[in-house]
């Protein structure tokens, strides 16, 4: 009968021939040494992640809070018909979460200084414009920065220096070879040229640009002179018949 020389080695007989024992490895000597400072780390450690995670999204909640805040702010600061004084209340609350989050400068600066202006409170807009203007000349926007310096010149009434600084920007503008700027600011800027020469009395350069507004309207190329005439429809009333009557009215003025 053949004897099976096959031998199974058992863990006792790994250990000898290793020459160490299960309770002599260094790694579960170590492990059992400090079992109890591992664990109680292990606790501090969750302790700790749990905190900060927590810390975390209160941040996070306050912040949202926050936004949601401004937006309120603003609104209540932009209506129309708002008393002076809960108007300077809402803007002051904004302005008290923009330093907590600088970012929302971007967003507000430029439409606060814009409402002051419509509401001949220069010097305060100004503050604000200067904002946005830093900003944009660091962002090297020089195109919707020239707009905003003309903003301002319009605001202090100074609307001859405003009318040669618009008029440049538009030949800028039309030189551009990238065209990067976009239709939207050429259309918004000959609108201005075409105010600031009826506030000056230029009759003749104003039925000019009232041409040259039509044929860029006309043009499919410069989408964006619709999609501006449409911001300033008002009921029936829109902006192409502002323009009508406009141009009806320079007429007269030409025959008399």
């Amino acid at each position: 009968m053949r004897t099976d020389m096959t031998k199974h080695n058992t863990p006792s007989d790994i250990d000898h021939l290793t020459g160490n024992s299960w309770e002599e490895n260094s790694f579960v000597q170590w492990l059992s040494q400090y079992r109890k400072h591992l664990i109680v780390a292990l606790l501090a450690a969750a302790i700790l992640i749990f905190f900060i995670v927590r810390l975390v999204s209160n941040s996070e909640l306050q912040s949202e809070k926050d936004y949601l805040t401004a937006d309120k702010e603003f609104l209540l600061f932009a209506r129309p018909n708002a008393e002076a004084n809960l108007s300077q209340d809402s803007l002051a609350k904004l302005q008290a979460i923009m330093q907590r989050h600088p970012d929302l400068h971007a967003k507000y600066d430029g439409l606060i200084a814009q409402i002051l202006l419509i509401r001949q409170q220069t010097p305060e807009a100004i503050t604000f414009a200067n904002l946005a203007l830093d900003r944009t000349s660091n962002e090297n926007q020089p195109y919707y920065t020239a707009y905003a310096q003309t903003s301002l010149l319009i605001g202090q009434q100074n609307y001859t220096e405003a009318l040669d600084k618009a008029q440049k920007l538009q030949e800028n503008l039309l030189a551009d070879p990238k065209h990067a700027y976009g239709d939207t600011l050429l259309a918004f800027n000959l609108l201005r040229i075409a105010s600031l020469q009826q506030q000056l009395g230029l009759a003749k350069e104003e039925k000019q640009t009232w041409t040259t507004w039509q044929q860029l309207f006309n043009d499919p190329s410069h989408p964006a002179f619709k999609e501006v005439s449409e911001h300033f429809q008002h009921g029936k009333v829109s902006l192409h018949h502002f323009i009508q009557a406009r141009e009806a009215s320079l007429k007269n003025i030409a025959k008399s």
